[in-house]
C-alpha cells in the first residue's frame, strides 16, 4: 500500500472522530494578533508543507525539524510561530495540538488532516497533500485575479490619462482658443464646461475623497451585509461568473478531500464551506446541509438549492448515485479550473482590443475638440482681411 493510500485509510478511521476534539486556544490573545500585517504568504505556508514532510520522511525528530524550519523561513512571524510550536512539540504536546494554537496559520481543515495523518503515522504524506491542497488554491485565485486584473488596469489607466487631460489640458487650450479668436462649440464646448467643473475646488476635494470613501463603503457593505453584497456581485457581467466558478473549485477540491476520507456528508459541508468566501455559495451550502438533514439525497438537495451552477449539481449527483467521489470530484474540481483559464484567455483575446479601442477613441475625440477650434481660430486669422 502507498503512502497515499495509508493517508486515506488512517483518514477514514480517525478524522471524524478527531474533528470532535477541541483543541487548545491560542496562547493569548497578543499572540493571535502578531504580526497581522506581516504574516507569511500561502506560497510560504505550501513551501513549509512540502519541506517538513522531507525533514519527517528522513525521521527527524519533530521538535528539531521545526526549529530547524524556523531558522531557514525569513518571514519573522512565521518562524516565531513554528519555533512556539517546536517547543510545545519538544514538551510532549502533539503536533496537531501545538499547531491548532496558531490558527492564523493552521485552520480547522489542516489541523484534522495532519492529526489523522499523525495518529496514523503517515504525517509526511499526510503534510505533502496539504502543500498540493494549497497550491491549487492558489492556482484557483491566480485564474481568477488574472481574468479581472487586465480590464481594472486598462479602465483605470485610461480614466486617468482622461483626468488628466480635462484637468491640465484644457485649460491650456482654452487659453490658446481665446488668443487666436477661436470659438468652443457643441462637443468642445461641452468638455471646456467638463473641464471647468471638474477643477473646481469643492468638485476636486469630492473627487478624491470619492474613491477612498467608495473603498470603505464597499467594505462595510461586504461586512454587515455579505449576502447582499455576494449577490450585486453576482449580477456584475463576468466578474459574478469568474467569482462563482473560483468559490466552487475550492469548494470541491475540499469536499473531494474530506469524503474520500471518510468524513460524513454532513460534516464535509460544513468544513468545505469554511473553505470558501462567497457568501451566495455559503448559504446555498448551508441549505443543503438541512435538506440532507431532513433525509433527502444530496442530489436531491443540490437541485433545489438556487444558486448553483447546473453543470456543478449534475456532477455532484452523479458523484454521489454512481459513488465514485474520489474519481468524479477530482474531475469535477479540474474542470472548473480549466474553464476559469478558459475564461481568462477569453477575456484577454476579447476585453484587450474592444478596452484599448474605446479608450482610444475616447480620448481621441477629447484631444479632436481641443485642435479643432484652435486651428479654426489660426485659420482665420491666417487668412485674408476684406
Amino acid at each position: 500500500m502507498s503512502a497515499s493510500e495509508q493517508l486515506k485509510a488512517q483518514l477514514k478511521d480517525q478524522l471524524s472522530a478527531s474533528m470532535g476534539d477541541s483543541e487548545a486556544p491560542p496562547e493569548n490573545a497578543s499572540q493571535a494578533r502578531a504580526g497581522y500585517f506581516s504574516r507569511a504568504t500561502q506560497p510560504e505556508i505550501a513551501n513549509f508543507y512540502r519541506s517538513f514532510s522531507v525533514l519527517v520522511k528522513a525521521d527527524y525528530p519533530l521538535g528539531k525539524a521545526l526549529t530547524l524550519m524556523a531558522n531557514t523561513i525569513t518571514n519573522a512571524d512565521f518562524s516565531q510561530s513554528l519555533r512556539r510550536v517546536a517547543v510545545q512539540v519538544e514538551n510532549g504536546i502533539p503536533l496537531s495540538r501545538a499547531m491548532a494554537r496558531t490558527p492564523w496559520y493552521f485552520d480547522t481543515v489542516s489541523i484534522s488532516v495532519i492529526k489523522a495523518a499523525e495518529e496514523g503515522g503517515t504525517l509526511a504524506s499526510g503534510l505533502e497533500f496539504m502543500a498540493e491542497t494549497i497550491d491549487t488554491e492558489m492556482e484557483v485565485r491566480e485564474q481568477a485575479v488574472q481574468i479581472l486584473t487586465y480590464p481594472t488596469l486598462v479602465v483605470g489607466g485610461a480614466s486617468a490619462l482622461i483626468l488628466g487631460i480635462l484637468w491640465f489640458v484644457a485649460p491650456t487650450f482654452q487659453g490658446f482658443i481665446a488668443e487666436v479668436g477661436g470659438e468652443a462649440e457643441g462637443l468642445s464646448a461641452a468638455v471646456f464646461a467638463l473641464s471647468d467643473f471638474m477643477r473646481h475646488p469643492v468638485v476636486a476635494v469630492a473627487m478624491a475623497v470619492a474613491p477612498i470613501a467608495a473603498f470603505f463603503g464597499v467594505r462595510k457593505w461586504k461586512a454587515k451585509d455579505p449576502m447582499g453584497f455576494h449577490r450585486a456581485l453576482g449580477r456584475v457581467p463576468l466578474i459574478g461568473t469568474v467569482m462563482m466558478k473560483a468559490s466552487l473549485a475550492r469548494f470541491t477540491r475540499m469536499f473531494y478531500m474530506m469524503t474520500t476520507s471518510g468524513v460524513g456528508i454532513l460534516q464535509s459541508l460544513d468544513l468545505a464551506k469554511g473553505a470558501v468566501d462567497n457568501a451566495v455559495l455559503q448559504r446555498a451550502i448551508t441549505v443543503m446541509h438541512e435538506q440532507i438533514e431532513q433525509g433527502k439525497t444530496m442530489g436531491m438537495a443540490l437541485r433545489e438549492t438556487k444558486g448553483l451552477p447546473p453543470v456543478f449539481v449534475e456532477m455532484m449527483s452523479l458523484a454521489e448515485d454512481t459513488g465514485r467521489m474520489d474519481e468524479l470530484l477530482p474531475a469535477l474540481e479540474i474542470s472548473l479550473r480549466k474553464d476559469l483559464g478558459r475564461t481568462a484567455r477569453r477575456v484577454t483575446a476579447i476585453i484587450e482590443p474592444v478596452l484599448t479601442g474605446v479608450m482610444g477613441i475616447v480620448v481621441l475625440v477629447v484631444l479632436l475638440s481641443f485642435f479643432v477650434p484652435y486651428l479654426e481660430g489660426v485659420a482665420s486669422l491666417s487668412s485674408p482681411q476684406m
